[in-house]
């Protein structure tokens, strides 16, 4: 017997027992269909979904605006601190000379800490250079005289 060549009633009979297992999951899944309730949204599930979103954006907004008021007044907190001069040491290093009310003192910061080095004795003045920085504009004019004063000269 070759396996194309089954008898008739076997085939019948593997036809009827698909037929009868197909027809069974079918009414199976049918059944279980009807037992899951899917639930409806209305237009009262929808006004009502709107509402709380826009309750949580306005929370949102309402701490968002205490958070910038707190920061204002943090900002202003600094009356009595006034950075006198500064110094860039290393890469991201740099001394500091703060005066904190009627003191001035030398600060050692760096990436990781801040170190309090010396209190000056006698304080630095805030003193303006002695020559203004010529502007970009003074500079550049400064340059072309001096170029066509060498090409009047040839």
């Amino acid at each position: 017997m070759t396996p194309l060549s089954l008898p008739k009633s076997l085939l019948q009979g593997i036809q009827y027992s698909v037929l009868v297992s197909a027809l069974a999951a079918v009414c199976t899944g049918a059944s279980a269909q009807e037992d899951i309730a899917v639930p409806s949204i209305g237009g009262a599930g929808i006004a009502t979904l709107i509402m709380n979103l826009i309750l949580v954006l306005l929370i949102i907004a309402v701490c968002a605006w205490v958070y910038s008021r707190g920061q204002h007044r943090l900002a202003g907190s600094d009356q009595g601190l006034k950075v006198v001069a500064s110094h860039q040491v290393g890469s991201r290093e740099r001394i500091v000379v703060m005066q904190v009310g009627n003191e001035q003192v030398m600060l050692g910061i760096t990436a990781t800490s801040i170190n309090h080095l010396h209190t000056l004795t006698e304080g630095l003045q805030d003193s303006e250079p002695d020559v203004a920085p010529s502007g970009f504009a003074q500079r550049l004019k400064q340059i072309g005289q001096q170029i066509g004063n060498r090409s009047d000269a040839t």
